[in-house]
């Protein structure tokens, strides 16, 4: 597959992603054995698993991936601890499944958070415009 970007647009874009975000990725093949891992792995909360071990007993938000029914996939937002949700790019590239685990917690509470203080400011917006309501009934 021919790509529309240049090499060095790509190399950047790839540059930027890896400093701004945590990320993990492990390299499976299609009988769930790993054969690779790397990143920041106990940052997101994963262990450290052994290489050429089989991981999808383990590792129970990959199980049912694999083996792989699409060249690409993407599963955004999934809880994979108490602490991290992840988006998770897996794509198969010859007999290696690869999962690509980028960490979306914080973006994802600083929605949860926005949308709360939205739900508040709305919330007290109501009770003024009933406030003004009743001033006005009264009068």
């Amino acid at each position: 597959m021919k790509n529309l970007y240049p090499d060095n647009v790509i190399n950047k874009i790839l540059q930027i992603a890896l400093e701004t975000q945590t990320f993990a990725y492990l390299a499976i093949d299609d009988n769930g054995t790993l054969i690779n891992q790397g990143g920041d792995i106990n940052a997101l909360g994963l262990p450290a698993w052994s290489l050429n071990e089989n991981i999808l007993d383990d590792a129970l938000f990959l199980s049912g991936f694999f083996p792989m029914s699409s060249d690409y996939e993407i599963i955004p937002s999934l809880q994979i601890s108490d602490e991290k949700i992840v988006d998770i790019h897996l794509f198969h590239d010859s007999n290696i499944n690869w999962a690509i685990l980028v960490d979306k917690t914080s973006d994802l509470e600083w929605q949860s958070q926005a949308r709360q203080k939205a739900n508040e400011l709305r919330l007290l917006q109501q009770k003024l415009d009933t406030k003004e309501e009743n001033q006005v009934v009264t009068k």
